[in-house]
């Protein structure tokens, strides 16, 4: 019982980092979409669409499926990454800016979700053992 605990424990605590990383993805989102101009090159829009907006309901989607999660989240930040890239062209100014605010973010969330992921599966075969073993 007392490892339930831990391990719901575990998730939750990462569940609620991630949606304080993702509402404060959600304001930076919001208010890059507030600024883009009428014509703006649609690798701004994929840009913001895989990388800010999509990681909130990544961190949601951990509350029953933490690899799928850790995927969308992977995923979002190396196209969000790509796509802020070619969206800047030579010039460049805000790739490191970016990096730093929304892909090492994700990338963070992403491998973290995975290892907690990995760390439950654990815990429960373990759990499984012993009530195997110990019911024989």
């Amino acid at each position: 019982m007392k490892n339930s605990y831990k391990r719901n424990l575990i998730k939750y605590v990462y569940v609620i980092v991630g949606i304080i990383i993702g509402y404060w993805h959600l304001r930076i989102g919001m208010v890059a979409i507030f600024l883009f101009s009428e014509h703006e090159q649609i690798f701004s829009w994929l840009l913001i669409l895989s990388g800010p907006f999509l990681t909130l309901p990544s961190i949601l989607i951990a509350i029953k499926n933490m690899k799928l999660s850790a995927f969308c989240l992977l995923f979002g930040s190396i196209v969000s990454f790509i796509m802020v890239i070619m969206a800047e062209g030579y010039s460049g100014e805000h790739i490191q800016q970016f990096l730093i605010k929304i892909t090492m973010p994700m990338l963070m969330l992403a491998v973290s979700g995975y290892f907690v992921d990995k760390i439950i599966v654990k815990r429960m075969s373990e759990k499984n053992k012993e009530e195997k073993e110990g019911s024989s």
